[in-house]
């Protein structure tokens, strides 16, 4: 299971974006782990504040990271520092 310990609703929230935009297409693995990763970062870090603030992405992105990590680590979601060279779990930056 690759999200043993997420609770129900942000499970349902995962699965309504896997079949939003570019998620509809990826594999089903990829596509729920990156909608994971982008729902732990909107919603358990300070990421949307920082974009409001002026950050660019990527800084912001950079800043959030480990917060990010953690909550993913709670669901049972593990991520290598190293895939977040190739990891775009965002449809689009607008704070939600």
């Amino acid at each position: 299971m690759l999200l043993p310990n997420i609770p129900l609703a942000y499970a349902l929230t995962i699965r309504h974006s896997t079949a939003q935009g570019a998620l509809r297409t990826a594999p089903p693995y990829r596509a729920v782990r990156l909608a994971a990763i982008a729902l732990a970062r909107h919603q358990f870090t300070g990421y949307d504040a920082m974009l409001q603030q002026g950050y660019d992405r990527d800084a912001a992105r950079f800043f959030v990271q480990e917060d990010m990590c953690m909550q993913l680590q709670e669901w049972g979601l593990t991520i290598a520092p190293n895939e977040f060279e190739n990891i775009d779990g965002d449809t689009n930056d607008t704070p939600q």
